[in-house]
């Protein structure tokens, strides 16, 4: 079911919204993030002239695939600053299911790791910068090396 608000019940004062929704409505499988459980959100917010806001939190696990070694990991979406505001444009109820949506997408990393918290050690291994950088360097001394062998053997 979206996350929807219907404005006549808004106090004056404002109001507060906490719950879980289903997080398959957000369509985060579409960009590789598999909901584990339900989308926790805690909001307050309200009515001001012509449009509604909210802030407030959201929290997801979802499963993301790591670039590096391609392991399945959990991954905890945590954003504690959520802040939402859009036209009424004469409605009643406000659907804040693409707004939230955005939020989430934000929140995932573009490039997700499993070692990117300290609960887990990637086993895929890459070559340092220092040894690529080392082994550039053996390679263009061998190199050189090979050079004036050749010029040795020219000149004898």
């Amino acid at each position: 079911m979206p996350l929807k608000i219907h404005l006549h019940q808004i106090p004056l004062t404002g109001g507060k919204w906490e719950g879980e929704e289903d997080p398959h409505i957000f369509g985060l499988s579409e960009v590789g993030a598999l909901p584990i459980g339900p989308l926790s959100y805690c909001l307050e917010g309200g009515i001001s002239n012509d449009g509604f806001f909210a802030v407030g939190s959201l929290s997801l696990k979802v499963q993301l695939q790591c670039v590096a070694c391609l392991c399945f990991f959990e991954y905890k979406i945590q954003v504690d600053h959520v802040a939402i505001q859009t036209e009424l444009e004469g409605r009643e109820i406000v659907d804040l299911t693409p707004l939230v949506r955005e939020d989430i997408l934000l929140a995932l990393p573009l490039y997700p790791r499993c070692d990117s918290t300290s609960e887990l050690s990637c086993p895929a291994t890459f070559p340092t910068e220092a040894k690529a950088v080392e082994s550039e360097r053996d390679t263009s001394q061998t190199a050189w090396e090979a050079l004036k062998n050749l010029n040795l053997k020219k000149n004898s």
